[in-house]
């Protein structure tokens, strides 16, 4: 009911599901409430990691951003996991991309390829809760055919999508071809 409730406050005032991209992730001092209709509705708190038990993926989430072309940002460091949309648990997708490789191996996502429907994503968070997802997708597309609006587009149901590079490498233009997206709910 309260997913409902919270559905339709977003719908009648015309928000977007879908916040601004955050520049970092900051630990909440305290929990925002709002009363929607007749329950609260308590904000969850940021994500700091990313776990994937059954394929070995390990990894500190940090705040990403996009530039000015509307691209992600993927983070710097090859061994985190950026964050870009809801907080993981709240309604709405919640992108993790992470780099599956650099010049000297492997990195943070090198084994999404190898996510399975079924799998669980656990994400931790600064507040020290967790929330559990499971993968309900696993595809491959083209960097050409990325399905932008199927990544980004809002939903009424806590969402992850992790993305990675996948394929074969293209030397010319030292990228890969394709993408690896993970759903998860």
């Amino acid at each position: 009911m309260r997913l409902l409730l919270v559905l339709a406050a977003v719908l009648a005032t015309g928000a977007s599901a879908m916040p601004a991209a955050p520049k970092t992730v900051a630990p909440l001092a305290v929990s925002p409430r709002w009363v929607v209709g007749s329950g609260v509705v308590t904000a969850v708190a940021g994500p700091v990691r990313v776990r994937v038990p059954a394929v070995g993926v390990d990894g500190p989430v940090v705040g990403m951003g996009v530039d000015a072309k509307g691209v992600l940002v993927p983070p710097a460091n090859f061994g985190d996991v950026g964050w870009f949309g809801v907080r993981p648990g709240e309604v709405g997708p919640a992108v993790l991309a992470g780099h599956v490789d650099s010049r000297s191996g492997p990195a943070v996502f090198f084994r999404l390829r190898d996510v399975r429907i079924g799998d669980q994503v656990v994400v931790d968070r600064v507040d020290g809760s967790s929330v559990s997802f499971t993968v309900v997708s696993v595809i491959r597309v083209a960097k050409t055919a990325f399905p932008t609006a199927d990544v980004y587009s809002p939903v009424p149901v806590p969402t992850l999508r992790l993305v990675t590079c996948g394929g074969s490498f293209d030397h010319s233009v030292r990228s890969y071809r394709d993408n690896i997206i993970v759903e998860a709910t």
